[in-house]
């Protein structure tokens, strides 16, 4: 009830919502210290909806600290958005973005498939995406082991409102662990 009247008055709601409004009526926003899973089958967009999440609270914590007079350069050093991919490089999920920002698939960039009109879009979403605090770091090559640590690492150098982890389970080995049993 006190959340809700300080928003009433004007506060700040303390969780961050993607103003995507499907995405904040699932989940109600994310909460600092609790976690969310997005689960689904292989292929049913996962990544692609999380990496959108990012951007859009990315973008909407930009733009609050940017109408409070921050310039773009310190707009995107605040606390924001960090995504870890066990799964692709940081390359390979910042190609998502931009072209989730350009509206063009993954695919059509990869094959470079691109008009004009396009290739300006995606110019575009490069200029946006440099000034917001949105950070993707590549956690293939450590695993779910030390994963962990590298996000505590990370936050003590640079704390976020949101932590991404793309995905928990990148292969049978890390499903072994969990598990603690082989699969049958």
């Amino acid at each position: 009830v006190a959340q809700a009247e300080s928003v009433y008055r004007g506060g700040r709601l303390p969780a961050a919502m993607s103003g995507m409004a499907d995405v904040d009526r699932a989940f109600g926003g994310f909460w600092p210290g609790e976690y969310d899973l997005l689960a689904g089958i292989p292929g049913s967009g996962k990544t692609a909806l999380a990496v959108q999440i990012a951007y859009a609270i990315g973008r909407k914590l930009a733009d609050q600290a940017l109408a409070a007079g921050a310039t773009p350069e310190e707009a995107a050093r605040q606390p924001g958005v960090v995504v870890f991919s066990l799964e692709m490089s940081a390359e390979s999920l910042g190609t998502r973005i931009a072209a989730y920002l350009a509206h063009v698939s993954v695919e059509r960039l990869l094959r470079g498939d691109l008009d004009m009109m396009a290739a300006a879009e995606l110019v575009q979403a490069e200029n946006t995406c440099r000034f917001l605090p949105v950070r993707v770091r590549d956690a293939r090559s450590s695993g779910m082991a030390l994963l962990p640590a590298k996000i505590r690492l990370h936050l003590r150098r640079q704390p976020e409102t949101l932590v991404v982890v793309d995905h928990l389970l990148a292969d049978e080995s890390d499903l072994r662990s969990v598990a603690g049993r082989s699969l049958e």
